[in-house]
């Protein structure tokens, strides 16, 4: 596929938000649960996320579309943290109080920073690590930053700096940086509606839900 095809593959995905936040709002008989809230910021901003990052690298705006694959990351572990905790609800209305995620633990007694939910889920899906580290640099202004925006050319006796900087800001970024990227977001993206999936079954399930517990 080329970037455009990887792009439209990745924004037919919010097709398939809508239908799961439906399935989540009806389940049970349309009950509305603390967690549901929680879901639903976490459709919207992916949503969102998934749309400025298509923009962006349509634009070939790579400093502006790397973040977004962190964000749609913390979207991710963030939403997965719901699933280590003793009660979700509770854990819920604590964050909706504006408690901070990294302040509260999981089932057994672990504080949840971004550091350890990143190490807890890459435990199935080792992927998850790699791309933490490699997105968390865009960010906070950094060496990728610096590297993204100066050339080098050496020759015998010198070493000659170039950069360019225009109104639009557009750069022009190696295609396999841009399919990688594409990769990153689409994937970390599956997993994310695979959890909010996952929420939308057990609500309409509360009878299986009570035997695993």
């Amino acid at each position: 596929m080329n970037t455009e095809q990887r792009l439209k593959h990745l924004e037919n995905s919010k097709d398939l938000h809508i239908e799961l936040l439906k399935m989540t709002i009806e389940a049970d008989n349309n009950k509305l649960f603390v967690l549901d809230l929680l879901a639903i910021a976490v459709y919207k901003r992916s949503i969102s996320l998934i749309n400025g990052f298509c923009d962006s690298i349509r634009k070939n705006n790579f400093i502006c579309a790397a973040p977004l694959i962190r964000l749609q990351l913390d979207n991710l572990i963030r939403f997965y943290a719901s699933f280590i905790v003793k009660n979700p609800h509770e854990f819920t209305s604590e964050v909706i109080d504006g408690k901070h995620i990294r302040n509260l633990k999981d089932q057994d007694g672990n504080r949840m920073t971004d550091r350890y939910l990143v190490e807890k889920l890459s435990i199935d899906h080792k992927w998850i690590e790699s791309v933490y580290k490699e997105t968390s640099g865009y960010i906070h202004l950094s060496n990728k930053h610096i590297f993204s925006s100066i050339k080098t050319n050496r020759d015998k006796e010198s070493l000659k700096f170039n950069f360019k900087l225009t109104k639009d800001n557009s750069e022009q970024i190696d295609a396999d940086l841009i399919f990688e990227s594409i990769a990153a977001m689409t994937k970390i993206t599956e997993l994310l509606l695979k959890y909010l999936h996952g929420w939308a079954y057990t609500k309409d399930n509360p009878k299986l839900a009570k035997k695993k517990n």
